[in-house]
């Protein structure tokens, strides 16, 4: 019985990400740069299977903010510095963030327990389109191409080679 209640539990956070109608779109934001977009995952690409190390930020150890950091950085493209809630900060205050449910290719996701606009994220992955994104996740894991995973995921994107309209 546990596990049917969690497992509606969880339906109802996907349901409520994907389909959420009081996620509403805050600014106005543009298309992706697909050019720099496509050489920001190919960096992370090249990155697959390397180990996850608190802090890392390459060349052959990457922590979530590193290797978003360091993708971005190879396209010419600053979003922040090495922490999930200081990249989401930048792209909040230069007003590049859509509702989850718009993500597109190249996007930053995050993760957060807590519900203040401003607070506290505690994970960030790049969004690869159709469900996946691409993660350095935990000392027990390496750079890994996954599905997102919804619990705890934040309504809002991040669009770093946008430009807000």
């Amino acid at each position: 019985e546990r596990e049917r209640q969690d497992g509606l539990a969880w339906e109802l956070r996907v349901a409520s990400i994907l389909n959420a109608t009081a996620t509403t779109e805050i600014y106005t934001v543009g298309e992706p740069d697909w050019a720099e977009v496509e050489t920001a995952i190919a960096f992370a690409e090249e990155q697959l299977g390397e180990r996850y190390v608190l802090g890392g930020a390459g060349p052959n150890v990457w922590d979530c903010s590193g290797i978003t950091m360091k993708s971005y950085a190879a396209a010419g493209v600053y979003i922040g510095w090495h922490s999930a809630t200081a990249q989401y900060n930048v792209l909040a205050k230069q007003k590049k963030l859509v509702p989850f449910q718009n993500a597109q290719r190249g996007d930053l996701i995050w993760w957060s327990t807590e519900k203040a606009f401003s607070g506290d994220k505690y994970h960030v992955a790049i969004y690869l389109g159709d469900g996946m994104m691409l993660e350095a996740p935990n000392p027990a894991r390496t750079v890994r191409i996954v599905p997102v995973r919804y619990g705890e995921l934040w309504p809002y994107a991040g669009r770093p080679t946008a430009t807000s309209i």
